[in-house]
């Protein structure tokens, strides 16, 4: 009995020494996300695909600091339209349980588009910030799966600002400092 219990208690610790493993100060993660969308109506419809690859370093157990590229491209009748950002980030995880973990973040960058419609071009430059959470299931050590959902704030200097709400798939691969 004495050794299932020393057993048990050495595997319990073994555990949960590998599942915080990944959120350690001096780590960091490179991964990246992707989102794509429709919005189709009686007047118009238009398609949107974005990808935002990042790379980060844990400053501390659980908060990491780093920077996002953001590029996507909407298509719509007559006209499209692409952009690219970059945004620096931060990134706390709050709850860790088994190979799952819940996390925030936040981001505030420059974007630039670039629109074409009937052969009339036109680029933009503005701020570009996203406030959000979501949640990781580890693979193993070292991958991360994630869905986020991200409240997302676009102003360019000429026009009104815009806001959405994207669910946000991507992978995190995080990498020990080597110690």
């Amino acid at each position: 009995m004495k050794r299932k219990v020393l057993l048990s208690f050495f595997a319990l610790i073994y555990t949960v020494s590998s599942i915080f493993c990944q959120t350690e100060r001096g780590n960091f993660m490179l991964g990246g996300s992707a989102a794509t969308g429709g919005y189709f109506s009686k007047n118009s419809d238009q398609f949107v695909l974005s990808f935002a690859p990042n790379i980060g370093i844990f400053i501390a157990d659980n908060l990491s600091v780093g920077a996002a590229i953001s590029s996507g491209i909407s298509l719509g009748d007559g006209w499209r339209s692409s952009s690219f950002g970059i945004q620096p980030f931060g990134r706390y995880y709050f709850v860790r349980a088994g190979d799952i973990g819940l996390f925030g973040m936040a981001k505030l960058g420059l974007v630039g588009s670039s629109s074409n419609y009937n052969n009339s071009s036109t680029s933009r430059l503005g701020f570009d910030g996203d406030l959000g959470g979501g949640f990781v299931y580890f693979l193993n050590n070292s991958i991360g799966i994630e869905a986020t959902m991200n409240f997302n704030m676009v102003k360019y200097e000429d026009r009104d600002p815009n806001f959405d709400l994207m669910l946000r798939i991507g992978f995190q691969i995080h990498f020990d400092r080597g110690n």
